[in-house]
């Protein structure tokens, strides 16, 4: 096919092949990718498919009759049939379905369509267009979609019944899952089954009976009734203290005498996990005492622990158990031992919780719904929640579920009377209690909260039957009594997102555990009913809603899901997956029971895996941006933005802001602004922050001297401790005219106060008329390896031999501070050629070859090497003796634009990028916002990838990764930085802006691309899923971008960019005032403040790159709290030196000694990592193990929950910390030895 011509349009892309008279577009939106097709006339060389019915012959003989078929080739991935949609799985283990085929034509007439995937390779649109009207319009949808889908592959055996995660059944560290298929035929007719599926690094991946771990059976089938094994399905816990997980298996209509009586069975795991097994097999199987039909095993579930042995107990569902009343329903509970569970009855059972409320017509069917309710109350004992879904309060059928407190003792017999809550609907017919779960701790305050599902309420009108779900706050005293008015809001708001009625939302609802790592638990509801717009009827849906510090509220992050098949009935069972790929982030997995693959209602099971954008779309929310205004005109507040690093050591990041045309008393005299974190969020931009109201001002008192028109962190560079701040002033003078400055301010525990150049602790100028010296500042990082942060100051005017050459001086940190100038600078580049401009743009490059020394990178716009203007950038390496003095020609490598005024290495557009594929070895990335792409000045940014030997000689074509626009004078490229980690999952990310991206009047974008294990592959601008846009145009938003550190301390890269010419669009607002704007990625995250500290016992914190002032040790801490309550926890330590990835042999590993309860606050877990090798430069990433609050008894060995890993400000770079030589050893002399420890992915950890 003809490649076309590409035109864009605002956020979308079209390429036109008129040959064909075909327009292919794409839109990238919240709904996900669209890539559709516009057909202005019927093809006359299409492709035809015949219809299906008719024979071939008549196909061939009626071709006007015959099918449109579009083909489609599929590369990196491979295609699937799935339904009504097509399953892509990508090469590198993501999965996306390709859906929601819509084809309409020129009367806004809908045709028949379908999918069809004649190889994994080929996907098919085929369209009945027989008597449309052209143009047609074919649009389907690219969504992300499941990670692993688990099939019965045989029909109508409900797969998905019932989903759990099952613990970890083989103690090899990755959770694993449990799915019931109660329809199973295994050879006798319906007998049942279960299936578990062990989790890996990769997770679970596609799977189906032939695959499963184990499978367990009934065993039991005609002549008996349907034993209905897998029913339900559930963790147990660790009954019998192993260390590992175990399971249990419900057959509510299994006859161990006579027929219906149900019944439950325990199946423990082991070194190798769960065997196939059967009720004669299991460890314990739980069977009724005295009454037929009572559905016991229609629910199970684990109840925690709640007599405090350390040995987790189970609890059992019988709805039409008959205790006192007939139909009343009961819950039954029993205790794990040493031994585990053994066999018992409804009479042997420890408690038994009955309603008291049934008859001959109908009960209140107690039982359900049962779970364990977390800690309510966190008084160390687990409690239990029962639901009653037509207990009759004051309303007919309203439901209940009522909530019974552990203890020392356990739990008593009880019944509503003697329940410690009841929760109810008060409304008829509501069902409230149809299911129930914890949801672990929505709202951080160290209590488990309980969700209840109610499938019948009535949201928005009588007998709508929406559904609803309801969450109640645990406390110090529990819970209360409770109905829909005191409960936490709802988990649904109409107001976004009205339900179609009949959905039957609460049909499910489980703990989604904290599938982000915000450290708050996120809550999962099932809709098995759910159909919009009438369409696709009983699809079935799952909604999933982030917790916050306030709880679940409207404002949440949530997702709704489809299945996008008719009928399939999906959501009807719903559970966290716990964490099936080991990556720290909660999986989940939902069932639906109905779906159709290559079976008629074989059913599946689908897992998604948790990460830190899981309920990101691609759009950045409005309320997840700080906005800080200059309130004053023309100020150009965001020309520049950086991290300040940790100026007052409380572990939060700071930024630093520049206005170079601010007037604070002097005319253009400029000014910077110091703002310390936490920066919160509230609901809405407005109103604005003044920046007033800042930490701290730098202002320059004197005319025209356009201070703040580079800003950056200093690093350590007096090595107290904290951050230090340096800030450019390209025309202060003092002497030569425009000389330049660069001026340092320091931290201190109490932060910074005000400032001018009299009161900077150094000052560096050039001493040269029109050098422009301070016109970009960095941290240079620690180029000579002494502990002390170094800086780099760019001159771009100055003349050494040329004219207007330029030239960047490296300066390094320490004792003694004063004055510095070119004479004085520890290192000198220059570019020896004429008007090159060399220190337009300066930055730290990380570590390019993992030698443990800082490197430095600068950028010469104006450098020619072949063609005009094209611009270069040249990286330098550092060595214990620095950088030195160096010219173009022995940079160890040179960048160049290879298009003629492509301005390569322009202001901003030199960078570390981090470490984008997590080799060891940090990445540098160049913009050149000229660069002619597929439109005059689209603008580009490329990448190159660091190794042992550093970086080569490179271009635009030979870049590891290369990101155009497609737009005319974008000028993407303008600013480019490292993102830190923004997703938390270990690999670096970077930032680029486009500050003239026209969609709204040159608005201006930014962009953030993941890294990846193969890095970050190329991209364009308007196809990429994160692409951040203003809402109001003129403001050239990403003339400045950075990383921001961590500034909510929640562990997360954050960003900053700069809108210089921003104007918030009031008519009061100041013409080109400027803005900042402040992205949190996980906006309401809770606190971890990971730190480290000197290994001293000082307790003085140290900035990234400092030293650890001690030869082998440093401390490690992190701000630990549970998602799921109180609980216990750990802190591990992962060191590795430079050069070296992390889970590498050499890698040091610690981990606490003792289990530290967290109580209700949560707790500070420090540890001193020891043994490291002196004079070494090291990286290191932490995360918290979790253990049951009485699980840590001895002689019980606890199954632990790992969370995801931290990084010191949200970063993924080299050279967090560097050890201190050994007394009387000189720098660079000693070997770089690490006492190394094999490192355990188990999780039974004593």
């Amino acid at each position: 096919m003809p490649s076309g011509e590409v035109e864009v349009v605002e956020a979308r892309i079209e390429i036109a092949r008129p040959e064909l008279g075909l327009v292919e577009w794409f839109v990238n939106s919240d709904a996900g990718l669209e890539q559709g097709f516009t057909l202005s006339e019927r093809p006359t060389a299409a492709t035809h498919a015949t219809k299906p019915g008719p024979t071939s012959d008549r196909a061939r003989r009626d071709r006007q009759t015959a099918d449109l078929v579009l083909e489609l080739a599929v590369s990196g991935a491979r295609a699937s049939l799935r339904g009504e949609s097509v399953r892509l799985a990508s090469d590198a283990g993501r999965a996306f379905e390709y859906g929601k085929l819509a084809v309409v034509d020129a009367r806004g007439v809908a045709l028949a369509a379908r999918f069809e995937v004649p190889s994994a390779d080929r996907i098919r649109l085929v369209v009945d267009d027989a008597g449309a009207t052209y143009p047609i319009v074919i649009d389907p949808l690219l969504e992300s979609t499941d990670d692993g889908q688990i099939s019965a592959d045989l029909a109508s055996a409900f797969m998905g019944s019932s989903v759990s995660s099952a613990g970890d059944v083989n103690g090899d560290g990755f959770d694993d899952v449990i799915v019931g298929a109660r329809n199973y035929d295994g050879g006798s007719s319906g007998i049942g089954a279960a299936f578990v599926f062990l989790g890996s690094a990769a997770g679970l991946g596609d799977g189906s009976p032939a695959n499963a771990h184990a499978q367990l059976s009934s065993n039991q089938g005609v002549p008996f009734l349907t034993p209905l094994f897998g029913a339900s399905v559930a963790a147990a816990g660790d009954v019998n203290g192993d260390g590992y997980g175990d399971v249990i298996v419900g057959s509510s209509a299994y006859a161990p005498v006579s027929g219906g009586s149900g019944a439950a069975f325990v199946f423990l795991g082991s070194e190798t996990g769960i065997a196939d097994g059967s009720p004669a097999t299991a460890a314990a199987r739980i069977v009724i005492h005295d009454f037929d039909e009572s559905g016991l095993g229609t629910s199970v579930a684990s109840a925690g622990d709640v007599n405090g042995d350390g040995f987790d107990d189970v609890i059992v569902g019988a709805p039409g158990y008959n205790a006192v009343i007939i139909n009343e329903g009961a819950a039954f509970v029993y205790l794990g031992s040493a031994a585990g569970i053994a066999d018992a009855t409804t009479a042997t059972a420890h408690a038994r919780l009955s309603s008291d409320q049934g008859g001959f017509i109908g009960g209140s069917v107690m039982g359900q719904s049962v779970a364990s309710a977390g800690d309510v109350n966190a008084d160390g004992y687990d409690d239990v929640i029962v639901g009653a879904p037509l207990y009759t309060a004051g309303q007919g059928g309203e439901g209940a579920a009522f909530v019974f407190l552990g203890s020392a003792s356990g739990i008593p017999n009880g019944t509503p009377a003697t329940a410690h809550a009841q929760l109810e609907s008060d409304q008829v017919n509501a069902s409230l209690g149809f299911s129930v779960s914890s949801a672990g701790d929505v709202n951080g305050d160290g209590y488990a909260d309980v969700v209840v599902g109610a499938p019948g309420y009535d949201r928005l009108q009588t007998n709508s039957n929406e559904g609803e779900a309801f969450v109640f706050h645990g406390s110090s005293t529990g819970l209360t009594d409770g109905n829909p008015l005191t409960a936490d809001g709802t988990v649904l708001d109409p107001m976004f997102l009205p339900g179609p009625p009949g959905a039957a939302f609460g049909s499910s609802v489980a703990s989604a555990g904290d599938l982000n790592g915000d450290g708050f638990g996120d809550l999962i509801v099932g809709a098995r009913s759910y159909f919009p717009n009438g369409l696709l009827v009983d699809e079935g849906a799952f909604i999933v809603v982030s917790g916050g510090a306030s709880g679940i509220h409207p404002f949440n992050r949530y997702r709704l899901v489809e299945s996008n098949q008719a009928g399939a009935r999906m959501g009807n069972s719903v559970a966290s997956a716990g964490d099936v790929d080991g990556d720290g982030f909660d999986d989940l997995i939902v069932g639906a029971e109905l779906w159709d693959g290559g079976q008629s209602d074989e059913g599946a099971a689908f897992v998604y895996h948790g990460g830190a954008f899981w309920f990101d779309q691609s759009e950045f929310p409005l309320d997840r941006r700080s906005r800080f205004e200059a309130d004053q005109v023309d100020a150009e507040l965001g020309w520049s933005v950086a991290s300040a690093g940790d100026v007052n050591g409380d572990g939060y990041g700071d930024v630093i802001v520049g206005a170079p045309a601010f007037d604070a008393g002097e005319v253009d005299e400029g000014a910077a602004f110091l703002f310390l974190g936490p920066v919160t969020l509230g609901l809405a931009l407005e109103p604005a922050t003044p920046v007033l109201t800042a930490h701290a001002r730098f202002e320059s008192n004197q005319i025209f001297a356009r201070m703040g028109e580079s800003v950056a962190s200093a690093g350590d560079y007096n090595g107290d401790g904290y951050g230090d701040v340096v800030v450019g002033a390209p025309f202060y003078d003092f002497g030569p005219g425009d000389e330049g400055y660069a001026f340092l301010y320091l931290g201190s525990p109490a932060g910074m106060g005000n400032g001018d150049p009299d009161s900077a602790a150094v000052r560096f100028e050039s001493v040269q008329s029109l050098a422009r010296m301070g016109s970009m500042v960095a941290s240079a990082g620690d180029v000579n390896g002494d502990g002390y942060g170094d800086v780099i100051v760019g001159a771009p005017f100055y003349d050494s031999g040329e004219s207007d050459e330029g030239a960047a001086f490296v300066y390094h940190g320490g004792p003694p501070l004063s004055d510095r100038n070119p004479t004085s600078s520890n290192g000198r580049l220059e570019s020896d050629q004429v008007s090159a401009r060399m220190g337009a743009s300066v930055g730290s490059a990380g570590d390019v070859n993992g030698d443990g020394y800082g490197d430095v990178i600068v950028g010469a716009p104006r450098f020619d090497f072949g063609f005009t203007d094209e611009g270069a950038a040249f990286v330098f390496l550092g060595s214990p003796t620095g950088i030195g003095n160096q010219t173009s020609v022995t940079a160890h490598a040179r960048f160049v634009g290879n298009r003629t005024s492509a301005a390569l290495g322009s202001r901003a557009s030199v960078a570390s990028a981090g470490d984008v594929n997590a080799d060891g070895f940090d990445d540098v990335i160049i913009g050149a916002p000229d660069y002619d792409g597929a439109a005059s000045r689209t603008g580009a940014a490329f990448l190159f990838e660091g190794s042992s030997t550093g970086l080569s000689n490179g271009s635009p074509e030979t870049a590891a990764t290369r990101f155009e626009s497609s737009h005319a004078l974008d000028h993407l490229g303008a600013s480019v930085a490292s993102a830190g980690d923004v997703n938390r999952d270990g690999y670096g990310d970077v930032v680029v802006g486009a500050p003239s991206e026209s969609a709204i009047n040159g608005q201006g974008a930014i962009y953030v691309l993941l890294g990846s294990s193969e890095g970050i592959p190329d991209g364009n601008a308007e196809t990429t899923p994160r692409k951040y846009g203003l809402d109001v145009g003129g403001g050239s938003w990403g003339w400045s971008v950075a990383s921001a550190g961590d500034v909510n301390g929640d562990g997360t890269g954050d960003l900053i960019a700069g809108a210089p010419t921003f104007e918030s669009g009031d008519p009061t607002a100041e013409t080109d005032e400027g803005a900042v704007f402040v992205l949190l990625q996980n906006w309401r995250g809770d606190p971890v403040l990971a730190q480290q500290r000197r290994g001293d016992a000082s307790g003085i914190p140290v900035q990234a790159g400092g030293s650890a002032h001690a030869p082998d040790r440093f401390e490690v801490e992190l701000l630990a709290r549970s998602p799921r309550g109180r609980e216990r926890a750990k802190l591990e330590i992962e060191v590795c030196p430079a050069g070296v990835s992390f889970g590498a042999v050499v890698c040091h590993e610690r981990i606490s000694p003792v289990w530290i309860d967290l109580g209700t606050s949560g707790a500070v877990l420090a540890e001193t990592v020891t043994g490291l090798a002196s004079n070494t430069s090291y990286a290191w990433r932490a995360r918290i193990h979790y253990a049951e609050y009485s699980s840590t008894q001895v002689g019980i060995q606890p199954t632990v929950r790992i969370g995801p890993w931290f990084r010191l400000q949200g970063r993924a770079a080299n050279g967090d910390i560097r050890t201190v030589p050994e007394p009387g050893v000189g720098l660079g002399l000693m070997t770089a030895i690490v006492l190394s420890y094999s490192f355990a992915r188990r999780r039974r950890v004593a």
